[in-house]
């Protein structure tokens, strides 16, 4: 549609409300604060994608598709989180692909480490200026790149806040990534988004 924000790419949208244009939601929860007591943020660079996910990072879903059968149809995939790392820099990267959000918004991405040992890698969305959402949906990738992450075991939670939800914050994973592996995937959700039918 002509009244969707610039740059949207239509092929990856999904319109979720019967009005054109932009519609006024009420904001439910205000941005949590991402420093918590007792926590540490490695030293790390983030980036968050626009609708339809990054293009450089496109081909990891379809070569994902050539070992096993996770892979949906074209242009319908599962959520996935990629990770690699690099032992001599102690750099790791994590991606978070796919993930399903109102096409309109301010999103962020960090991760720090809390006090009992474990990484959280928290994503935000947020409505734009004065709680406007846009009446369609599109998935998105998150990244963060990381340094001074030791060798070994991770255990790492992801948790995803949309601030105008009922319940803004949700666990969408938790598991423990093997950084002696050099990198890996995981299928977060088993519900595919996208276009789909």
């Amino acid at each position: 549609p002509a009244d969707l924000a610039p740059g949207l790419h239509h092929d990856r949208v999904m319109n979720i409300h019967p009005q054109e244009g932009p519609m006024r939601v009420t904001l439910l929860a205000a941005l949590p604060l991402l420093a918590f007591a007792g926590c540490s943020k490695p030293p790390q660079e983030t980036r968050v994608s626009g609708c339809g996910g990054f293009a450089d990072t496109a081909y990891l879903a379809m070569s994902a598709g050539d070992d096993d059968d996770s892979a949906g149809p074209e242009d319908c995939d599962y959520e996935r989180l990629y990770w690699w790392y690099d032992d001599e820099q102690q750099r790791l990267t994590v991606l978070n692909t796919s993930a399903w959000l109102n096409c309109c918004g301010n999103r962020s991405v960090s991760l720090q480490q809390r006090q009992d040992g474990r990484y959280l890698l928290s994503e935000v969305d947020q409505p734009e200026q004065l709680g406007l959402r846009c009446g369609c949906m599109c998935d998105f990738d998150f990244e963060v790149t990381a340094d001074d992450i030791e060798l070994g075991v991770l255990e790492l939670v992801v948790e995803r806040t949309v601030t105008d939800r009922d319940v803004p914050t949700e666990e969408i994973w938790t598991g423990s990534l093997d950084l002696s592996e050099v990198e890996g995937e995981v299928v977060v959700s088993a519900e595919p988004v996208g276009w789909c039918e």
